[in-house]
């Protein structure tokens, strides 16, 4: 798998975006548009055990046949990782990530019958893709300030630890909605370059941070197993 892939295609789960502990969490869909073309569809629903927040992620395509989907729990004010699971029915891809204090493991089959691929990884203070989201959603504030803010990013299959950046850099009405559009890329300028094209979440800028918009790779492949490039419509 390509650099830029595990930074922007695990992104996947940027899109399940979810709020501090604070807020509250809020089922709600979303359309994904592909070259103009409406190809698929997801939901995300949340559920709460405890700290414990669990979000599911189910995507469609155009015959409403699932194809893939991701579950993850974790501790919202904390940002900590329990487990990650993603599974595409389309080609038997499955990733499963964990974390334990500031050790981050992950096992990956890259289609169904082939080998297992398990690795981990140190990083202190940080968090893996599936929880970027919620990263942005807790910074939005200090970045409607006009600050940068910079959080550590794991990639434990890749054995890579990276910072990454988020800066706003636009203010937009969407569905009646004031947002903040944030830039999300690598502080390294090599990754910058590697992972192509930045990552753009808009936000709600008033709590609950509402996550409205997304422009960018996307974290569903092609049924081949390739990365491609999109925009993402919420609806709640």
């Amino acid at each position: 798998m390509k650099l830029s892939r595990c930074l922007a295609a695990l992104l996947l789960v940027c899109f399940s975006t979810g709020f501090t502990a604070s807020q509250s969490h809020e089922n709600y869909s979303a359309l994904i548009t592909i070259d103009g073309k409406q190809t698929h569809t997801y939901t995300v629903q949340f559920s709460q055990n405890g700290d414990t927040t669990k979000r599911v992620t189910s995507y469609f395509d155009g015959s409403k046949r699932l194809v893939r989907q991701e579950t993850t729990k974790f501790r919202a004010n904390t940002l900590t990782l329990f487990a990650n699971k993603i599974e595409d029915f389309r080609t038997g891809e499955y990733l499963w990530q964990t974390a334990s204090g500031n050790r981050f493991y992950a096992q990956r089959r890259e289609r169904t019958g082939s080998e297992n691929e398990q690795k981990s990884i140190t990083a202190d203070n940080a968090i893996v893709t599936t929880l970027v989201s919620e990263r942005v959603a807790m910074s939005m504030e200090a970045l409607d300030r006009g600050e940068t803010v910079t959080f550590t990013l794991a990639l434990p299959l890749r054995g890579i630890v990276t910072d990454m950046n988020l800066v706003k850099i636009s203010s937009e009405i969407v569905g009646g909605v004031a947002c903040s559009t944030i830039k999300l890329e690598p502080s390294n300028v090599i990754f910058r370059l590697m992972m192509g094209e930045p990552s753009l979440f808009t936000f709600e800028r008033a709590k609950p941070h509402r996550f409205m918009q997304y422009k960018g790779i996307l974290g569903l492949p092609t049924p081949e197993g390739k990365q491609q490039s999109g925009t993402v419509a919420i609806k709640y």
